[in-house]
């Protein structure tokens, strides 16, 4: 069978045109989960800052933070309650003041 240009055209831009389906659909399907694991990162980074921020102030404040109080705030992912922590870590006169905060909520 004889292929004529107009056979190679039309089979040219039937898969140009097939390739650039499937990369839109990938790029519509890609760019929504994207997003969402972006912002998902950059919460998992707030927090992560949140709760070494609370133990800097800690060591800052007591020279030491048992393992237990170490171990309890890197459990705590809700940044409201992070901030609460926080607050009293600059305020507290003993480290158990912060790990009854910690236990309590």
């Amino acid at each position: 069978m004889v292929r004529t240009m107009a056979d190679e055209l039309i089979e040219k831009g039937f898969v140009e045109g097939y390739a650039r389906t499937i990369a839109e659909s990938l790029a519509k399907s890609i760019e929504p989960n994207l997003a969402h694991g972006v912002k998902l990162g950059i919460e998992q980074g707030k927090i992560l800052a949140k709760q070494e921020n609370i133990l800097k102030v800690i060591y800052s404040r007591f020279r030491s933070i048992p393992d237990p109080v170490k171990n309890k705030i890197k459990l705590i992912h809700d940044i409201s309650r992070l901030d609460t922590i926080f607050d009293k870590a600059l305020t507290a006169e003993t480290i158990d003041e912060i790990e009854v905060l910690i236990d309590n909520n």
